[in-house]
């Protein structure tokens, strides 16, 4: 019987049992992942500046640093309704609210006692929290944090201000006079807490930051024109100029023209009948999109809890937005689904052809840029023809990854992607490159011939 190894490629010619056997070594290719999307929030509550990762098992651990459950804020719902893992970028500049509570007055020559309790961090949503003080019939006190009408903290067995203050509330900061005892008091307001408007600055440091995050998509869920073109610009030079393979989500702005910008320019109402605005909409397609592989279209992709297309356009509408770029939804019965998986590009040249507007298309060139960029890196190989061999090899290997995923078509793995020999010297290597990436069949045409 015909045994050994095999190609997965090419097979073997007679018939026989053919094993491969490796050992599980590290994979000399390096092939790139996506999922993360990154939603900005201007949440007037929680740290400034910040990346909060949430996955979808850790949904309910950042209640406190979101000021509210993730179900409770309409971009994050949505968001996860298509990904897996949300990068929060909070926005939250403004000042914290603040409560000075009177425990005891002055008598005599004892001073007054007082508990000041501070929101944790800036912004409005400090003003919805509410404390108040119990008094047990051991002598020691309980002490209840409110958010809106909803307790989500309650300390108990406390008898003094320190206590209170090293119990550690994730809401409120407590200080207050030194050595003080604690009394009973009615629910009492914070007070006092603002929020600042976000800025084109505000914006920058975002993407400065996203830089140096694993994302796949981002939703700029903000209608202000200014603030949107700085966003754009930014992320054409991080797509760019630095390489970073994600693409931004933008309402109703129709000069982007970008494969790297997906415009959306209408919305959808849920089963409960929140309708969202197209700004908002822009969450849902960023994590759609960033869930998205090379193998995967959006087109015509039910959105989950979704019963009508806000703003709906007609037959005529829709084909002037598809030729514009634009992302939009479409009714189906009662369900809504998505027209088209497109970005905004929509004036073409000939390195910026009509596949580019398809974005299954640019997944796919994005994954090889990935897979390329983390499988050479610099000072890996020499510059040799020992070492053009080696990156050779991996080149194929990499070409028969997405030929056989069924990514990319009409490859030739000895031709396709390979150094290019008598270009590269000294500390430079070129290298040659032919892709062509596997679209979708979107549009299927049949001649029904009857008698």
């Amino acid at each position: 019987m015909t045994s050994g190894r095999f190609d997965k490629l090419n097979g073997r010619i007679r018939p026989g049992t053919y094993i491969n056997v490796d050992a599980k070594a590290d994979p000399a290719v390096t092939y790139g992942s996506r999922g993360n999307v990154l939603i900005p929030l201007d949440n007037n509550w929680g740290p400034d500046a910040t990346i909060i990762k949430i996955t979808a098992d850790s949904i309910t651990e950042h209640d406190a640093e979101l000021g509210n459950s993730v179900g409770n804020i309409l971009l994050l719902n949505e968001a996860f309704k298509g990904a897996s893992t949300v990068l929060v970028y909070n926005f939250n500049k403004g000042t914290k609210a603040t409560k000075t509570i009177t425990l005891q007055e002055a008598s005599g020559d004892d001073p007054a006692v007082t508990l000041t309790a501070t929101a944790k961090y800036n912004g409005t949503r400090g003003n919805d929290l509410k404390v108040k003080s119990v008094a047990n019939a051991d002598s020691t006190f309980t002490v209840t944090i409110l958010l809106d009408t909803v307790t989500v903290e309650e300390f108990e067995g406390l008898t003094t201000i320190a206590g209170l203050a090293a119990a550690g509330s994730q809401y409120i900061d407590f200080t207050g006079s030194e050595g003080g005892a604690l009394a009973a008091f009615a629910s009492t307001s914070l007070t006092g807490g603002t929020s600042t408007a976000m800025q084109n600055t505000d914006v920058a440091t975002m993407l400065d930051a996203a830089e140096n995050e694993n994302i796949s998509a981002m939703a700029f869920p903000f209608s202000d024109a200014s603030l949107k073109a700085a966003a754009v610009s930014k992320a054409r030079y991080l797509r760019d100029s630095v390489g970073k393979t994600f693409q931004i989500v933008v309402a109703d702005y129709a000069t982007a023209d970008y494969e790297g910008v997906i415009n959306v320019t209408n919305a959808y109402k849920r089963s409960d009948g929140t309708s969202l605005t197209h700004v908002q909409a822009t969450a849902y397609v960023a994590a759609i999109t960033a869930a998205g592989t090379e193998l995967i279209s959006n087109t015509y992709k039910v959105v989950p809890d979704a019963e009508e297309v806000v703003d709906k356009k007609t037959n005529e509408q829709a084909e002037v937005a598809l030729k514009a770029g634009e992302f939009f939804f479409t009714q189906d019965g009662d369900q809504v689904i998505v027209e088209q998986d497109i970005n905004s590009l929509h004036t073409f040249t000939s390195t910026r052809t009509k596949s580019y507007s398809k974005n299954k298309v640019i997944r796919v060139y994005d994954a090889v840029s990935d897979t390329l960029r983390q499988t050479f890196p610099p000072n890996r190989f020499s510059n040799s023809p020992v070492g053009w061999d080696l990156m050779d090899g991996l080149c194929q290997t990499i070409l028969k990854h997405y030929l056989e995923e069924d990514a990319i078509k009409d490859v030739n793995l000895a031709n396709d992607l390979k150094v290019n020999r008598a270009d590269s010297t000294g500390d430079s290597v070129y290298f040659d490159a032919w892709i062509h990436a596997v679209d979708a069949a979107e549009k299927l045409y049949f001649n029904v011939n009857t008698d």
